[in-house]
């Protein structure tokens, strides 16, 4: 059983100065087919086990995020859905997509560390 612990963000998770520039790491790999280093670049990580055995991990649950994020970007690519934002200036954490028109439910969370912005996580609401 899986205990609700603090985790650590990932080291080697990678820091952009501005919105535009991790839009297009995105981009780019979704471009190569390269979900799982997307998946890895996260900067929020999970232990690997499941919560329950009848839920999926929360890779599988990121991955499957990753691949409905391939599907929106294939219609329409991400910099052109992402051309009108902006980091926020005084804020740690940011958000795009969702309700927002094109973004069919999938959110990307973005959370300001010490060398920049990475991206946190790539999930969908319903």
């Amino acid at each position: 059983m899986l205990r609700n612990k603090m985790i650590p963000p990932n080291p080697a998770a990678p820091t952009f100065a501005d919105l535009r520039q991790v839009i297009a790491f995105i981009a780019a790999r979704l471009d190569a087919a390269e979900e799982n280093a997307l998946c890895d670049a996260c900067a929020r990580q999970y232990p690997a086990g499941r919560a329950s055995p009848n839920l999926p991990t929360h890779r599988e649950y990121r991955l499957n995020a990753i691949r409905a994020l391939q599907a929106i970007h294939t219609r329409t690519a991400l910099p052109i859905l992402g051309a009108h934002e902006t980091f926020p200036r005084d804020a740690t954490q940011y958000t795009i997509g969702g309700h927002a028109p094109g973004w069919d439910h999938v959110n990307i969370d973005f959370v300001k560390l010490e060398n920049g912005w990475a991206i946190d996580e790539i999930w969908i609401c319903r």
